[in-house]
């Protein structure tokens, strides 16, 4: 285990202080992308919607990276963003191996 690993790992801790709030659905990968997010109620919304909607591990850095979360609350018409994202989402990780 080389010393980045061991930072992240840490960070992981230091961000979901409390067990019971990790997600056994979750990867690695997922929880990578997480780590990244400062606001708690973003992360929880992510956190949901990676496993409501099956996002792949790419997925989810597209979803954050464009503040799908944020655009949401901001929208007057959620259904419009919403759809929009999962038609993005679906072809980007179409056009990702």
């Amino acid at each position: 285990m080389d010393i980045t690993n061991l930072r992240k790992m840490r960070q992981l801790y230091a961000t979901f202080p409390i067990r019971n709030a990790l997600r056994s659905e979750l990867s690695w990968t997922h929880y990578r992308h997480l780590m990244r997010i400062s606001d708690e109620n973003a992360r929880d919304f992510y956190m949901d919607e990676y496993v409501k909607s099956n996002w792949s591990s790419r997925q989810p850095e597209w979803q954050i990276y464009s503040f799908f979360y944020e655009r949401l609350l901001a929208s007057r018409d959620k259904e419009d963003v919403i759809k929009e994202a999962e038609s993005k989402g679906l072809k980007q990780s179409e056009t990702k191996p």
